[in-house]
């Protein structure tokens, strides 16, 4: 008979041990979520703060290529290259840099383009045949804000072109 008892007593421990394990198992799963969960909102959530402050500065800052303007030597086949660029927006345009064609102009970088002012970009020495009849891409950025337009150049002159 005493071994009946015991049996019986170890069939009953089983099951709580069993109840136990789940019950840890189900708060650890629990907690892994939850700190799972705690970081993906947390990344989120600062994402979402960047793309809005970008967006707000955007807004404000509005950069534009207005146009050219291209002179011809008149015994030589140099040009001379003047790209247009304003802010129109309210607030400045911070580290304002230039390229044409994806590469950055030399001395366009670093600048800031104050609200509503007008500004011009010289490019000197350069041959003819590199910039009239040719389509070039011009593309203005800064820390908030990019604007980029394409021109097919000519020769304001004509001269030596």
């Amino acid at each position: 008979m005493m071994l009946n008892f015991e049996a019986r007593h170890r069939k009953g421990v089983t099951p709580i041990i069993a109840v136990i394990l789940l019950l840890m198992m189900t708060i650890a799963i629990a907690g892994l979520s939850y700190v799972f969960i705690q970081r993906y909102q947390s990344n989120l959530q600062s994402t979402t703060e960047n793309v809005t402050k970008r967006s707000e500065q955007a807004f404000k800052v509005n950069l534009k290529v207005e146009g050219y303007n291209t002179t011809c030597g008149n015994a030589s086949s140099w040009v001379l290259v003047r790209i247009n660029v304003r802010n129109s927006g309210a607030e400045p345009a911070r580290n304002v840099q230039l390229f044409i064609d994806d590469a950055l102009i030399n001395g366009s970088s670093n600048a800031t383009l104050g609200a509503g002012v007008s500004t011009s970009y010289l490019l000197a020495n350069d041959s003819c045949s590199a910039w009239i009849n040719k389509t070039r891409t011009i593309k203005l950025t800064s820390d908030e804000q990019e604007a980029q337009r394409l021109f097919t150049f000519s020769c304001s002159f004509n001269q030596s072109c």
